[in-house]
């Protein structure tokens, strides 16, 4: 079974690049007078927002799916959590990078949590996104996880395996620079 293509570098890399495709709402660099993205930029198909939030929800449906792992025996138990461990770290990485990019934008704060009825948005969804992902739970999770990790034998799915090294690497190093700002 091939590892499933949103959790390898190549699924992470167009989920980051979401954000990147809207360079006025989402500037590379802290502006001081930011271009207006309204709640009608959000709406339409195919927004970073909205389709950052798809990427999310299917993430979300994998990791869910492989969280009972533990009741498998053998390559398959090693397989599952490594398929639900690298779910989790593409969804803990891309929300970070989302998060990182949009806090570029000050006016994003208010407009990502504008209620978005026509896609079933409700007010204050970034809070919510934001607090999940920058919050000691999840860490907690990821660090038990890379425990986890230690326990398989390391020669199954290396290129799952990569894909985790990576993602893990980059929130170690994330987390790093927020804790010495």
């Amino acid at each position: 079974m091939p590892a499933p293509r949103c959790c390898t570098a190549t699924g992470c890399a167009q989920s980051s690049t979401l954000s990147r495709r809207s360079p006025i709402c989402f500037p590379p660099k802290r502006r001081r007078h930011p271009a207006s993205c309204g709640a009608r930029k959000r709406k339409s198909p195919g927004t970073p927002g909205s389709g950052f939030l798809d990427y999310l929800l299917a993430l979300e449906s994998l990791e869910q799916y492989h969280a009972g792992f533990h009741r498998l025996k053998g390559a398959d138990r090693e397989d599952s959590f490594l398929i639900g461990y690298a779910a989790l770290l593409a969804k803990y990485r891309a929300a970070l990078e989302f998060i990182a990019r949009a806090d570029h934008n000050p006016e994003l704060d208010k407009v990502l949590n504008e209620p978005v009825p026509e896609i079933g948005l409700p007010a204050g969804t970034y809070a919510k996104l934001k607090f999940k992902y920058l919050n000691v739970a999840i860490a907690t999770e990821f660090a038990a996880h890379e425990v986890m990790l230690k326990t398989f034998s390391g020669n199954r799915r290396p290129a799952l395996r990569q894909a985790i090294a990576a993602d893990a690497d980059f929130i170690w190093k994330t987390g790093r620079a927020k804790v010495n700002c």
